[in-house]
């Protein structure tokens, strides 16, 4: 899980599996809650970023954003878009429209899709 007062961004992270094998290079992301000026702000975006804890024991953040898709439901076999390295209101927009997703806000959204996040190998 992760919660953030300060964003007002919170969901749950979890291990990815395809075809029952671990695929340690992505996690799965199921956004349960966002700022309530999100989907009316477009200037607001999500991004996600490799971290870890270095050699001193601070938290150090790779300044380049991971990719990551969408997939219908829990997870699928077929991404809903290309490789992404942001989304906004505007984009989720479109792939609601281009892929038929009925969804009332961005939260609705998420709680159909889930965001597969690549790049999040261990040796990072």
């Amino acid at each position: 899980m992760f919660d953030s007062t300060t964003t007002r961004l919170g969901g749950k992270v979890t291990t990815y599996y395809r075809d029952r094998v671990l695929q340690e290079d992505k996690a799965r992301v199921r956004i349960t809650s966002l700022a309530e000026a999100f989907d009316s702000n477009t200037n607001y975006f999500i991004q996600a970023f490799r971290w870890k804890i270095n050699g001193s024991g601070t938290p150090e953040i790779d300044k380049t954003a991971v990719q990551f898709t969408f997939e219908n439901g829990a997870g699928s076999d077929a991404p809903l878009t290309s490789p992404l390295t942001s989304v906004s209101t505007r984009d989720i927009t479109g792939i609601r429209n281009l892929k038929g997703i009925s969804a009332t806000s961005s939260v609705d959204f998420f709680s159909k899709t889930t965001m597969v996040v690549s790049g999040v190998d261990y040796s990072w």
